[in-house]
């Protein structure tokens, strides 16, 4: 059941969730270096990662408006 769940859930769901979850249920203080690391550098990453794997023929069709949004996530 959970192999079918990882499947079909990107690694950005995780990336975020995982950390979310660990600190929801006391198991990472907010407080961790750990936390603060995952916050920090993980987070960000995962999402530029996710928006450079991203067809930009595809944005461009949508328009200027999406290649902005776009720009501001990688930049953000």
């Amino acid at each position: 059941a959970l192999r079918g769940l990882v499947d079909r859930l990107p690694a950005l769901v995780w990336t975020y969730f995982i950390p979310m979850l660990s600190t929801s249920a006391g198991l990472i203080p907010d407080d961790s270096p750990l936390y603060r690391a995952l916050a920090r550098y993980l987070l960000p990453a995962s999402l530029v990662l996710l928006l450079l794997s991203s067809e930009l023929k595809a944005i461009a069709r949508l328009g200027r408006t999406a290649l902005v949004v776009m720009a501001a996530g990688c930049l953000g």
